[in-house]
């Protein structure tokens, strides 16, 4: 019969009685003492033996210190390097990082930690040539140099960066790694980067408090040595990226690699938000070569030039330039470099620009170790970034922008003034003398007169808003056209038949909220006949629907609350639907703000939410408070739970059956919903809330089968009761009353939205001949919430009217009153 061959460990020799402990170690110790050597016979021991190093060590941290004393005195990390350097080494490398990555991971003492950091013994292992073809291997590297840089503060910093060989292998080696085919990869060498320029800054308390000290030299060698190969390689990629995400679009025409488009999307806002978090860390030496090369080799050739499809290959498609400068404005968050991008797109000249290229390899750069200081002079490409940025500006340049600044804000203050009193044809003049030349922002503001569809319109008042958020950078002479533009994308959408999405009237109407400064009288106006327009559309939906007024109530209170949940910038940057042409279809999953309406339903809905957008925009910029919407106000909120006081409530007796049991309960009707109420057995007249629901909803059917049963849910949803009265006529005056407390609250909301709209409703024209319908104003309404019985609140007393109420007798001689007619 075979046996399971034996190992070091589980053989006779393994004499030690507890595994954790200095004894064992001890025995380990001397087994990799005798087998220095790796061979084919003694690998698998050797790999066990490592495999139980990491365990012991973290047991001797907790429970004895001398088993770190006896690694440190015994110097057993060298075992590790000499097997590393072995021919037959790689047969262990694996189990060696994976221990490796335990110890630093377990283990928090700093005298332990500093022996391993010492004799440049962790560098060496770094620097090792592992096979990264296994992708164990790389795994475990790359997670080890990232628990290394973890390590890293004012302590530990001079064992990784040798300034007398000007060396820094945790970070050489890792950004070797930044453009790895695996995902985990990357975003690994990105979060350890940013802790190694972290610790180029820390922070030092002293008496006068703290203060933020810079490690002069590494953050020398980082400048000087990486930073400018780095980021130029780094800056390509994204670019190339940017490339890779053009082709993934012109090449979908159906919408059917779009869970595709959004991978390739989400990965280039992570670029974009590692940008971010260099940047912010506010390293000046690193953040000038950074935006560099940003603008001169990736926003200017790709982003900006390729806006008006005339900058040098390879270029982006211009929705996609649009799409991705307004992408760089929504996630880095530099007000400074945002604000000189914002020139370039509203300023006159063109700056120079080169053809984006491939910078020469990052690993062929490091490897050289030239100084990067004066490539970041040559690369630069635009002379307008450089001049904006510089700390000498020319003197004669300057008086000429002072002249010229002053000059606009006097041209600017005067047409403000004169607003009101030139004519069209002198209005046309301005605005073309003011966007003469002015190529980008020209391109921008034309891409809004859209009539066919709104795709490119979109994607211009994506990156309207990141200008507007840099206000600073735009004069009120743009505003006011942006403005003119704005309000008439919104008029274009209250048109009748408007092929514009949701999603850009609702973009437009904020982007004009937050340059409502700027607002002129006859904007406002503009915006006045477009709410009426849209005001006129949606009559015409009412009139037809509103003898058929099932689910109209419950789309516009969806839309309302639809429209209350703005969108923003980063929202829709996620969703690749953006970036390909506007569909109608809901097969394809897309919201539907975000394509155009599909049915008179959508087309209803549409309706609705393009009335309440620009109702709300007139109201915001009138100042006037909402006083007619939602059309459910929450004034008096019940809740599961909530203890009512019912002394002058209607009641209706019923018992329910819940899960095979059947419990005696009361139902309640107030002004909106139903309610179901349990007696409270601790006092007479008070009633403990199980569940309720809307009338609106309220779905109710008598059981053929049995006359004192009703059937009451909501259709797609959970509320679902069934109640049993105490004889047929009791059932049946319990439908009459729930039935009627719908038809009222429907007729209500019905009669709300149609002043909403002004519209005159015909009296007969409601489904049930309601004579009156506001909502019952009568005794028999629950009035108000006592307190939570579930959370032990105490109940507190109210005066109310009071009528007939069976909780006001003993439960054992409950009766019920006859119900009143209606």
């Amino acid at each position: 019969m075979l046996s399971k061959p034996k190992t070091w460990i589980t053989g006779s020799s393994w004499k030690a009685k507890d595994k954790h402990s200095l004894e064992n170690l001890k025995l380990i110790y001397n087994l990799l003492y005798k087998h220095q050597n790796v061979t084919e016979s003694n690998k698998d021991n050797l790999v066990e033996t490592l495999r139980v190093l990491p365990e012991i060590l973290a047991w001797g941290e907790k429970h004895d210190s001398m088993v770190l004393d006896f690694f440190m005195e015994k110097n057993m990390l060298a075992f590790f390097l000499r097997y590393m350097k072995q021919k037959n080494g790689h047969y262990i490398s694996l189990q060696m990082l994976q221990s490796l990555n335990l110890i630093f991971q377990n283990i928090n003492n700093n005298p332990f930690i500093y022996y391993l950091l010492s004799n440049n013994h962790v560098n060496s292992i770094i620097l090792h040539k592992f096979d990264f073809s296994n992708e164990e291997v790389m795994a475990y590297y790359i997670t080890f140099l990232k628990l290394l840089s973890f390590k890293l503060n004012e302590s530990t910093i001079h064992f990784f960066y040798n300034e007398h060989v000007n060396d820094f292998a945790l970070y050489t080696e890792a950004i070797k790694f930044f453009n790895h085919s695996e995902s985990m990869v990357r975003i690994t060498v990105r979060t350890i980067t940013l802790n190694v320029y972290r610790a180029c800054q820390y922070t030092k308390q002293t008496e006068c408090g703290p203060i933020r000290v810079r490690d002069v030299s590494m953050l020398k060698y980082i400048r000087e040595r990486t930073a400018s190969p780095y980021f130029s390689n780094l800056v390509w990629y994204m670019g190339s990226h940017a490339l890779d995400i053009d082709i993934a679009v012109r090449e979908d025409t159906d919408h059917k690699n779009r869970n595709m488009i959004n991978s390739m999307i989400d990965e280039h806002v992570d670029y974009l938000l590692y940008v971010n978090d260099i940047l912010n860390l506010n390293i000046e030496d690193l953040n000038s070569i950074l935006e560099e090369q940003l603008l001169g080799n990736m926003l200017l050739p790709l982003h900006i030039y390729g806006i008006i499809n005339n900058g040098p290959q390879p270029k982006l498609c211009s929705p996609l330039a649009l799409f991705l400068l307004s992408l760089f404005y929504t996630f880095v968050q530099r007000p400074k470099f945002l604000s000189v991008i914002t020139q370039i797109l509203v300023g006159k000249d063109l700056p120079p620009v080169s053809s984006f290229v491939q910078p020469p390899l990052l690993q062929d750069t490091l490897s050289h170790g030239s100084s990067s200081t004066s490539s970041v002079v040559r690369r630069g490409n635009s002379t307008f970034y450089a001049g904006s940025f510089s700390s000498e500006p020319d003197d004669d340049d300057e008086i000429e922008r002072a002249v010229e600044g002053k000059a606009d804000e006097e041209s600017t203050d005067d047409s403000v003034k004169d607003e009101e009193n030139i004519t069209d044809e002198q209005k046309l003049k301005r605005t073309s003398a003011l966007l003469n030349h002015r190529v980008f922002f020209s391109t921008i503001l034309e891409t809004l007169n859209c009539t066919d569809n709104d795709f490119n319109c979109l994607l211009s008042l994506m990156l309207l808003h990141g200008i507007a958020d840099n206000i600073d950078s735009l004069q009120m002479e743009f505003q006011l056209l942006l403005l003119d533009k704005l309000v008439l994308v919104v008029n274009m959408s209250c048109e009748n038949g408007s092929r514009l999405r949701l999603i850009t009237l609702e973009l437009a109407t904020t982007l004009i909220h937050k340059l409502q400064d700027a607002m002129q009288p006859h904007q406002k106006t503009a915006l006045l006949t477009a709410k009426e327009q849209a005001t006129l559309i949606l009559a015409n939906f009412y009139q037809v629907w509103v003898k058929s007024e099932e689910i109209f109530i419950e789309i516009f209170e969806d839309e309302f609350v639809n429209m209350k949940k703005v969108s923003t910038t980063e929202d829709v940057s996620r969703e690749a639907a953006v970036l390909l042409p506007p569909t109608a279809t809901p097969l394809t999953g897309i919201d539907f703000k975000l394509r155009l309406p599909c049915g008179e339903v959508e087309r209803a809905r549409r309706a609705i939410r393009v009335f309440l957008l620009v109702r709300d925009i007139v109201k915001k910029l009138n100042k006037e408070e909402e006083m007619d919407l939602p059309l459910t106000k929450n004034d008096n909120i019940v809740n599961e739970g909530d203890v009512l006081d019912l002394n002058n409530s209607d009641l209706i007796a019923c018992t329910i059956t819940n899960k095979n049991k059947k419990e005696r309960r009361f139902v309640s009707i107030d002004e909106v919903r139903m309610i179901i109420v349990e007696p409270d057995g601790t006092r007479l007249g008070f009633g403990i809330v199980r569940s309720f629901a809307p009338l609106q909803r309220l779905d109710v059917t008598s059981d053929r089968n049995d006359n004192r049963i009703l059937y009451v849910k909501i259709p797609n949803s959970k509320f679902d009761v069934k109640l049993e009265l105490d004889d047929h006529i009791r059932c049946m005056a319990a439908k009459q009353r729930l039935t009627k407390a719908r038809a009222r609250v429907r007729s209500y909301k019905m009669e709300s939205i149609a002043k909403l709209i002004d519209y005159k409703i015909p009296q007969n024209n409601f489904p049930i001949g309601t004579k009156h319908p506001t909502p019952s104003k009568r005794s028999g309404i629950v009035r108000r919430v006592i307190g939570n019985a579930d959370q032990g609140e105490e109940a507190v007393e109210a005066d109310v009217p009071i009528v007939s109420n069976p909780l006001t007798v003993p439960i054992a001689k409950m009766t019920v009153k006859k119900e009143d007619n209606e």
